[in-house]
C-alpha cells in the first residue's frame, strides 16, 4: 500500500498550477484543448480560478503567480512529452522479438534523468510558491488541494473520467 506525503501532494498541485492555462486574470489558453479533454480542461481552469479567488491574492501576488506559471509551463510540457516518447521507445524495444539489453538500460537511464529533472523543477516551483503566499494562504491552498484530491479519487473510483488514479496521485 502506498502512502502519500504532503510534499508529494504539493508537487502535484504545483504541476496543476504550472500547467493551468488560466490564472487570476482568466486568460484564454494559447491552444484549444483536444476534443477528448475539453471538459477536463475547462474544469481545471475553473477550479484554478476558484482556488486563486479563495486564497485572496493581492495584485502583487497575482502578478508573481502569473510570472511563476508562465516561467515553467512550456518546459514542463516538453519534459513530459520527452519522458512519454522515451517510455514508448523503451516499451517498443522490450516488446520486440530480441530486445537489446544495453539499449533498454540506456533508455531507462534517460527516463530516470528526465524524471529527476522534472521533479527538481516541481520542487523549485513549490518553494517559489511558498515565497509568494503567506503561511495562511499556503495552509488554505493545502486544504483546497486535499479536498480536490479526494474529489478526483471519488471520480476515479466511480468510473469517472478524472485523470488521477491510484498511480497518478
Amino acid at each position: 500500500m502506498k502512502t502519500y506525503t504532503p510534499l508529494f501532494g504539493l508537487i502535484l498541485l504545483a504541476g496543476l498550477l504550472a500547467a493551468s492555462p488560466v490564472l487570476a486574470q482568466g486568460a484564454a489558453p494559447d491552444k484549444p484543448a483536444t476534443q477528448e479533454h475539453k471538459g477536463d480542461h475547462k474544469d481545471r481552469a475553473a477550479m484554478m480560478e476558484k482556488t486563486l479567488q479563495e486564497l485572496g491574492l493581492t495584485p502583487e501576488q497575482k502578478e508573481k503567480m502569473a510570472a511563476l506559471r508562465s516561467g515553467g509551463e512550456g518546459k514542463q510540457k516538453a519534459a513530459f512529452q520527452s519522458i512519454k516518447a522515451k517510455k514508448d521507445e523503451l516499451k517498443a524495444l522490450l516488446d520486440g522479438p530480441n530486445p537489446d539489453e544495453a539499449k533498454a538500460k540506456a533508455l531507462a537511464g534517460e527516463i530516470s534523468a528526465l524524471e529527476s529533472t522534472m521533479m527538481q523543477a516541481r520542487i523549485d516551483h513549490i518553494i517559489k510558491l511558498r515565497q509568494i503566499l503567506t503561511p495562511e494562504q499556503f495552509k488554505k491552498l493545502e486544504e483546497i488541494r486535499q479536498k480536490h484530491r479526494a474529489e478526483r479519487k471519488g471520480e476515479w473510483k466511480n468510473g469517472g473520467h478524472g485523470e488521477a488514479g491510484p498511480e497518478g496521485e
